[in-house]
């Protein structure tokens, strides 16, 4: 089971470009929530089965306290 380690998140492009919040966990994968969903994300341990531009996947740090997550429409090579 994976056990809550909470970390501040700064993502690059897409919907959430420029933002930064605080994630329940660090987990490689992202999701922005689809139309009348409530929630901020859906975070994914596999690259979820969504359209790109909804998508961010870990791209390295900041510092020990933040991640970045790049969204995979903005991914170099995409």
């Amino acid at each position: 089971m994976i056990q809550p380690e909470p970390v501040n998140a700064r993502f690059v492009g897409g919907p959430l470009d420029g933002e930064t919040h605080l994630l329940a966990h660090r987990l490689p994968f992202v999701q922005v929530p689809g139309p009348g969903e409530t929630f901020f994300a859906r975070l994914h341990v596999d690259a979820p089965d969504a359209p790109d531009h909804l998508v961010y996947a870990l791209d390295g740090a900041d510092d020990a306290e933040t991640l970045v997550y790049r969204c995979r429409a903005d991914a170099p090579g995409a």
